[in-house]
């Protein structure tokens, strides 16, 4: 497997995330505006067969961006992935999008790829003659 990234093992920094994030529920607003549910709640709209569907694969397809994106973020602080599993608990996932969004990622590299940020440590080793 050289040569070849694996696009789960990347890191995301606390500024990829956000925008992310954000784009995403930009976009789902304006699938969910155009497939009816805007601001005038036309109900009968909503309730047509392409629209629902349309709806139905823009809220998996959001899904599963945000789980890989979290995963990311987790492994940028070096926490293992399977941690976004911390969000769909009551009351524990406000605590946890908190250390998400406020920790800092590891500098430089870790076991889950290199630093989004491109930081270095503040330790280098140089060698000595």
């Amino acid at each position: 497997m050289t040569g070849r990234k694996n696009i789960l093992n990347q890191r995301l920094s606390r500024t990829q995330y956000v925008v992310r994030i954000c784009l995403t529920l930009v976009a789902a607003f304006v699938v969910l505006f155009f497939t009816g549910g805007g601001l005038n709640h036309r109900v009968e709209l909503l309730q047509k067969t392409p629209n629902v569907i349309l709806l139905a694969v823009c809220a998996v397809v959001i899904a599963v961006l945000m789980v890989r994106w979290t995963m990311q973020r987790l492994r940028d602080f070096e926490e293992p992935g399977w941690k976004w599993v911390f969000l769909i608990i009551p009351i524990l996932n406000i605590f946890w999008l908190i250390i998400l969004l406020t920790t800092d990622g590891t500098v430089g590299d870790n076991k889950y790829g290199a630093d989004p940020r491109h930081r270095l440590p503040f330790y280098v080793d140089t060698p000595r003659a």
